[in-house]
């Protein structure tokens, strides 16, 4: 049996999410953007036992970082927004937005 556990961060600087399925003594990762494919890596350890407190290890760190628990596909794909950044007549940078 594979256990799965999927993790969402998402404020006004994320949108991202993290996927662990623990399968024996490997242990799938997936993250990367909400709506996009993300990075995959395989993890195997020497026990399930291990595995699974690699895992669990792994999940706690998360969780701490601000991760919750969520639903895939729940929520859309959505842009950054980021500063747009323009440069001077001296070469320097300022935000478009500062000025607007």
């Amino acid at each position: 049996m594979e256990d799965v556990v999927y993790l969402e961060k998402s404020d006004a600087q994320h949108h991202k999410f993290y996927e662990l399925a623990q399968q024996g003594e490997a242990v799938r990762l997936r993250w990367g953007r909400i709506g996009c494919a993300g990075q995959r890596r395989m993890v195997c350890l020497s026990t399930p036992a291990e595995a699974q407190d690699w895992a669990r290890r792994r999940i706690a760190a998360k969780l701490r970082k601000g991760y919750e628990r969520a639903k895939r596909g729940a929520r859309p794909y959505r842009p950054l927004a980021r500063p747009r950044f323009a440069e001077t007549t001296q070469g320097a940078l300022f935000s478009l937005e500062a000025v607007s």
